[in-house]
């Protein structure tokens, strides 16, 4: 996922001092089958 913020809010650190700029956020998820790799099959 890839978004540009415009006007960052606190929202999520109400403590803090300082206001976030306007940037780029990149996230990245990964999913590990630990099933497949421990030979756990369903079923």
């Amino acid at each position: 996922m890839v978004q540009y913020v415009v006007n960052g809010d606190p929202y999520w650190n109400p403590h803090t001092d300082n206001r976030s700029k306007d940037g780029v956020d990149v996230d990245a998820t990964r999913i590990v089958p630990l099933a497949a790799i421990f030979g756990l099959a369903p079923g």
